[in-house]
């Protein structure tokens, strides 16, 4: 049975709301960064985190992270969780079984959080990163800039089953990690182009791809079917993120991507932080987590 929590998310918003415009000043924060980075007893100082709502819109840093240059917008929240160096463990699991030679496709790159770790790691690789929203899109290439690595490509494309336009909508004011596919017509966002991965490392030339990471808002499954070809010859260990709801919304589940998996050979599917194997016939109901995925040997 798990253990009751000892504060309420309303009680902590109120004791830590003056702790954590403190820590907005420069100097505090950035001696909180280190703390956090240096996993000084996390638990108690990820409390003190103004959220990224707190922010003014383009509040801007520039930090390194893992021995990557970033130019962070505080008032996001992908870019305020990297900026705080807040675990991610599942990514880390991820990376480790990547190796320096791996061709990686990072599909919803954002600002490049993932893909640049992935071009460090991969320094005898190649990366693509594919990113569709046109001001995500700019600031990856920014990010790209502001470091010495060669061996990654920003795509500004989405990817999914078929080459075809889709409307991208900006869901949620502070994080344009939420940027998902229409699901209705009266929603607005912007069009983007969407492509075959198949296609694109045939286009490409590229012989063997290794890994493949996913988190696209729910449109999983199709970017999963548009790579068939790959998952079947190259068999890449796969990082996805499972959302039963998010998968539903776009006319697939949870359910249905395992078996999908399933169906090309991975069947070494795990939660991605924990490492814990989802077993066939598990309940994926409202599932969120990210998995990693393999074809066992």
């Amino acid at each position: 049975m798990a253990k009751k929590a000892l504060l309420t998310d309303s009680q902590k918003k109120i004791i830590f709301f003056f702790p954590r415009l403190f820590f907005k000043f420069l100097p505090a924060e950035k001696w909180l960064c280190r703390t956090i980075e240096q996993r000084k007893a996390l638990k108690l100082y990820k409390q003190f985190i103004p959220p990224a709502t707190a922010y003014n819109k383009d509040t801007w840093r520039k930090a390194n992270r893992a021995g990557i240059n970033f130019r962070f917008n505080l008032s996001e929240q992908v870019d305020w969780y990297n900026y705080f160096a807040l675990p991610q463990q599942g990514f880390e699991n991820f990376l480790g079984s990547i190796p320096e030679d791996a061709i990686v496709l990072d599909v919803g790159a954002n600002i490049g959080t993932t893909a640049l770790r992935f071009a460090k790691k991969c320094s005898k690789g190649m990366i693509y990163a594919f990113e569709p929203a046109k001001e995500n899109y700019k600031r990856l290439r920014e990010n790209i800039s502001l470091n010495e690595l060669t061996n990654i490509v920003a795509v500004n494309k989405g990817c999914g089953n078929n080459h075809t336009e889709k409307l991208l909508v900006h869901a949620h004011d502070h994080n344009s990690g939420m940027n998902r596919i229409a699901v209705s017509d009266d929603e607005e966002g912007e069009i983007i182009n969407i492509i075959r991965l198949d296609d694109f490392v045939k286009e490409k030339g590229v012989k063997k791809i290794h890994a493949i990471k996913a988190d696209t808002e729910g449109f999983e499954l199709q970017v999963l079917m548009g790579a068939a070809e790959i998952l079947e010859k190259d068999k890449p260990v796969l990082l996805l993120e499972l959302e039963d709801e998010q998968l539903k919304k776009m006319g697939s589940s949870a359910a249905e991507l395992i078996h999908f998996l399933n169906q090309k050979g991975y069947s070494d599917i795990r939660n991605a932080e924990t490492l814990e194997k989802i077993n066939p016939g598990e309940d994926l109901t409202a599932l969120h987590l990210d998995i990693i995925c393999k074809v066992k040997n």
